[in-house]
C-alpha cells in the first residue's frame, strides 16, 4: 500500500472536518424546521429501530 504524504493527509483531514461541519449544519437546519412553531404542514412519522433517527429523516428530505 503506498504511503500518503503529510500534505495528502492534511488535505484528507481538512476535507473530513469540513464534511462533518456541513453535515452538522444540515442537521441543525432540519431540526429548526422540525421544531418551527409557525410551520403549517404536518410531518409524517416513520417508526424505526431507534425512536430518534434525525440523520435518516434529514437524508430522506422528510423535513426539508
Amino acid at each position: 500500500m503506498p504511503q500518503l504524504s503529510q500534505e495528502e493527509l492534511n488535505e484528507i483531514y481538512c476535507f473530513a472536518v469540513q464534511t462533518c461541519k456541513d453535515a452538522g449544519q444540515m442537521l441543525l437546519e432540519a431540526a429548526e424546521l422540525r421544531y418551527d412553531v409557525n410551520r403549517t404542514e404536518e410531518l409524517g412519522h416513520i417508526e424505526k429501530d431507534s425512536s430518534v433517527d434525525l440523520v435518516t429523516q434529514t437524508d430522506e428530505g422528510m423535513v426539508l
